[in-house]
């Protein structure tokens, strides 16, 4: 049989050691409808509104998420009145802004005033997010696990097939340790990245304009064991950074920990209940906050709702897929514009279970699935126009699928592929500034 892609190159290469263990059963999920918060038409008592402000050039795409009591989350493009709100603390933060362009656009920055706003019953709070051009140019990094480095490319790179050298290269040093796994970029366009290790690398967006052999300006590790392989990074609405841990476990570094850098030991950290956290490879939120993981050693994906997350523990997930079509080895996990959900996985696959299909635990049909060119299909990201990126880690390509490819299922060629420039066992692939029409992560 065919196994995990990452110890069988760590073997022949002598690189590290095999990180193989028997497969577990996921059992005993909970049948429970997903708690996605914060509609915004309770008109009870004791509860009052929020209006935020969003304003921005024309043509530039934005994103922000309003997070508080009882488990809050939501996110809005533009300026919105939040109704029937539970008294308590909200959180209004930003993604970077993307000027207009097919695949990636250029960077504006987010400024944020009346954060956190305080709703009591009957009153109206308000908070502003305000949008300006930095003069930073967007990418899409790549993860090169054997390279060692992390590769931008910028969109008129990426509009044609070719072998590409980056426009701009982070890395390949020895700064940021070996294995480049995992990349994730902040709210202000700024990336973090991951060694498959215990630590993370941080670059401000003004540091990865241009190539660099810097040093990065933080570095947060795991105290005391905390993590020890960390395989994907994805971030919160409220700025944290979340991790998948190959020791089964999944965890939590608060924004306050990301500004401080240093030893830290995450704030939040879940451990598997029943098999819902078995050697997690991916993660990811959708719009609603839910944190959904891909775990490799038992060919599932679990969710939990922000509540579940809060805190520390092993909750068991309100809604999840197992036993479905695709999902042996699952690796990476992203959700379009629509809510679906795309896997790849090991047997040179992607999938797409349609949102309908994701409110509760079960073994849903996928309703696309994608083969062809996929040579262990690895991180996986749209871009500003619902295309699909694709990292192909055995055959250290990119490959790019229209949104025309992806509705229904076959083996289409890829409508761009990009090779050779660096390109070393890619792995994790995101977009600076990421896509407003996306979940933030």
């Amino acid at each position: 049989m065919r196994r995990h892609p990452l110890p069988l190159i760590y073997l022949r290469l002598a690189l590290c050691p095999a990180l193989v263990r028997a497969p577990v059963a996921l059992a005993a999920l909970l049948l429970v409808a997903s708690a996605c918060g914060g509609s915004g038409t309770d008109t009870a008592p004791n509860t009052g509104n929020l209006s935020v402000t969003v304003s921005s050039p024309s043509g530039v795409t934005t994103s922000v998420t309003v997070t508080g009591a009882g488990g809050y989350s939501r996110s809005i493009t533009s300026t919105q009145t939040l109704s029937g709100l539970a008294a308590g603390n909200y959180f209004v933060s930003a993604a970077a802004g993307a000027g207009s362009d097919a695949i990636v656009g250029s960077l504006y920055a987010a400024t944020v005033a009346g954060s956190p706003a305080t709703i009591a019953s009957g009153t109206n709070a308000t908070a502003t997010v305000t949008y300006a051009a930095t003069g930073i140019p967007g990418r899409m990094w790549v993860a090169n696990q054997l390279g060692l480095t992390i590769g931008g490319y910028s969109s008129s790179q990426l509009a044609a097939s070719g072998a590409i050298t980056p426009v701009a290269t982070i890395g390949g040093n020895g700064k940021v340790g070996s294995h480049a796994n995992s990349v994730a970029i902040d709210a202000a366009g700024g990336m973090w990245l991951s060694n498959n290790k215990d630590s993370l690398f941080y670059f401000t967006a003004a540091q990865i304009a241009a190539s660099t052999s810097a040093a990065p300006t933080r570095v947060v590790v795991g105290a005391n064991g905390s993590v020890t392989s960390i395989t994907s990074l994805a971030f919160d609405g409220g700025g944290n950074l979340w991790a998948s841990d190959q020791r089964d476990r999944v965890v939590e570094f608060s924004a306050a920990q990301l500004t401080a850098g240093g030893a830290a030991t995450p704030v939040v950290t879940l451990t598997s209940a029943f098999g819902s956290i078995v050697r997690p490879f991916s993660l990811a939120f959708d719009v609603h906050g839910n944190l959904w993981v891909s775990n490799y050693g038992n060919n599932s994906i679990a969710s939990f709702t922000p509540a579940q997350i809060a805190a520390s523990g092993s909750p068991q997930p309100t809604a999840g897929v197992t036993g479905s079509p695709g999902l042996t080895g699952p690796l990476g996990i992203a959700f379009d514009r629509n809510g679906n959900l795309w896997v790849s996985s090991l047997i040179d696959s992607l999938v797409q279970f349609p949102a309908s299909s994701l409110a509760a635990v079960g073994s849903p049909t996928p309703a696309v699935i994608i083969t062809g060119s996929l040579r262990t299909p690895y991180g996986i990201a749209f871009d500003a126009s619902d295309a699909l990126w694709v990292a192909s880690y055995q055959g250290s390509k990119l490959f790019r699928f229209l949104p025309s490819q992806l509705t229904t299922s076959g083996a289409p060629t890829p409508s761009v592929t990009i090779t050779g420039g660096g390109l070393s066992l890619p792995t994790g692939i995101a977009f600076a500034p990421h896509s407003a029409a996306l979940p933030l992560h």
